[in-house]
């Protein structure tokens, strides 16, 4: 500590590493600007709309391309924001951050993604009553599928 100036090679060290981090963390910050796609967003969080196209085409009623899934993002707002609430719920669950309050999981997201079904659906067919072995092999996190799986179904019976 005592030969750490700016002089020093320690002290030049620490100075390049602080300089390059301040760098990157502005970089960062300036990437997370509010002007960023839904599409944008997704790819960030590694759950490119590609992916997620992918992983519903797995579900037998859930044929959907990937231009169709982003229309869909680009054209509802209140579908694109459920999908990123979606996201960051799931981003919770990953980290350990949910609270205690909401202790079933799947069950919590299921009823997340059919908050959508329960807003305007038949009062003569009850929500929920599609056979959850038909997507067990979509392979995404629990809010993001069951939120994405009801906005398909949705924009599919239209």
């Amino acid at each position: 500590i005592a030969y750490g100036g700016p002089a020093s090679k320690l002290g030049q060290l620490v100075g390049n590493c602080t300089r390059k981090a301040v760098k990157e963390a502005i970089t960062k910050a300036n990437e997370f600007m509010p002007s960023r796609s839904v599409k944008e967003r997704l790819r960030e969080i590694h759950m490119p709309i590609e992916k997620l196209a992918f992983e519903l085409s797995k579900a037998n009623d859930l044929k959907v391309s990937s231009q169709m899934l982003t229309k869909i993002l680009e054209t509802e707002p209140l579908f694109a924001s459920l999908v990123l609430a979606a996201a960051k719920m799931d981003s919770d669950f990953k980290k350990g951050l949910i609270p205690s309050e909401l202790e079933n999981i799947e069950s919590v997201s299921e009823s997340f993604g059919n908050l959508l079904s329960k807003t305007d659906h038949d009062p003569e067919i009850p929500v929920g009553l599609e056979s959850k072995n038909n997507y067990a092999s979509v392979d995404l996190p629990p809010f993001t599928k069951n939120v994405l799986i009801n906005i398909i179904k949705r924009a599919l019976s239209a």
